[in-house]
């Protein structure tokens, strides 16, 4: 009777260790996957046990949850930016298991334009409408801000401006926007629309006028014309293109400084008399609207009664320029001949060109002499 006693118990001892080496040994595990999860602003919550807890056998799970009373929620189905702490809870083989995960909402989305133009025109002063030109959306609060630093509001002329609209949580998108100065117009007899010429440089319909009757302030200093320059290059291209003497190089732009000390220059050298047949007085030059350029040979020197003179004189509008001083009007614009002076006037180039009249006979303006 011992001893089968004895075999019972020792039976019921190897059952037992195998029981405890099989579920010590070969039970399925379960652990956090990570213990923090990060979704976009915008984009409900939503967490599996799969994409929480790390477990070779799901069926071992008896329940699942994760609490996300703490989400602050406002009139959507997402919640707020911010950092939420949630607690996980599952039951694993009846057996009640807790751990904490961070929800973190971030907002990393930039705002998006719903209204932002090619271009702009204001008038000569007044920037106050420029806003009111862009829209956008994003859905955290956000502001429209423009950078006017390459913008002389004061100055007519073509303008870059960059527009940025950025939300609360510092994501931006940026836009260039091309604006346009118009000058402060006024009707004056004929029907002519033209700007004073006391507080600036003088427009007669829409087009800059610069002669021996109409300078610009000593101030005034745009620059080059961006546009222009860029129809100049595609000029000297295509006449180079053609076989022409034509170099990539140019006198352009001048300040009025450099005007007044080139122009004292040609006093010094030939009379006041001679050189104002020939040269500007400070103030006085096209040059310094950044609209006007002397085209040159590849030696340096002005292109003058050559193949590619008679070019220009024929071509030069199809590019947005006229030839500014030409043979046989010096007594309306008052300087001698010269073929190498081209002038940006844009889109009525060609109709200056075929009328075959100088801009001042074109617009209309006094001409000739100071």
């Amino acid at each position: 009777m011992k001893k089968i006693i004895t075999i019972v118990l020792l039976i019921i001892i190897i059952i037992g260790c195998a029981t405890f080496i099989f579920y010590g040994t070969t039970s399925p595990s379960i652990s956090l996957k990570k213990d923090s999860f990060q979704f976009e602003y915008g984009v409900p919550v939503f967490l599996r046990a799969s994409d929480v807890l790390d477990t070779d056998n799901e069926k071992i799970l008896n329940s699942f949850e994760v609490d996300t009373s703490k989400f602050i929620y406002k009139n959507h189905d997402y919640p707020e930016v911010g950092q939420y702490d949630c607690i996980v809870s599952y039951t694993k083989r009846n057996k009640e298991i807790s751990d904490v995960i961070k929800v973190n909402i971030k907002d990393s989305t930039p705002p998006k334009f719903t209204k932002i133009p090619e271009s702009i025109t204001i008038e000569q002063g007044d920037d106050s409408s420029l806003v009111s030109n862009f829209e956008a959306k994003d859905l955290s609060s956000f502001d429209i801000k423009i950078d006017t630093n390459q913008l002389d509001v004061n100055v007519p002329g073509e303008y870059e401006i960059t527009v940025n609209a950025i939300d609360s949580y510092k994501n931006t998108t940026s836009q260039t926007v091309k604006v346009i100065v118009k000058p402060k117009q006024e009707v004056v007899s004929n029907n002519v629309v033209q700007t004073p010429t006391t507080n600036g440089p003088r427009y007669v319909k829409g087009i800059l006028i610069v002669n021996k009757k109409n300078p610009v302030p000593s101030n005034y200093a745009p620059g080059e014309d961006a546009q222009a320059v860029n129809q100049l290059r595609l000029l000297i291209q295509d006449m180079q293109r053609a076989g022409l003497n034509i170099s990539n190089s140019y006198s352009g732009y001048r300040s009025y400084n450099y005007q007044a000390n080139l122009y004292q220059n040609y006093v010094n050298n030939y009379g006041q008399v001679a050189a104002d047949t020939f040269s500007a007085r400070p103030g006085y030059s096209e040059h310094q609207t950044g609209l006007a350029f002397d085209l040159l040979h590849q030696d340096g020197s002005l292109v003058e009664n050559t193949p590619e003179a008679n070019w220009i004189a024929q071509n030069a509008h199809r590019y947005g320029f006229i030839v500014r001083y030409q043979a046989g009007k010096e007594a309306i614009t008052g300087y001698q001949a010269e073929p190498w002076h081209i002038r940006y006037v844009g889109s009525i180039a060609t109709d200056i060109y075929q009328s075959g009249l100088t801009l001042e006979e074109y617009l209309g303006v006094a001409g000739g002499e100071y």
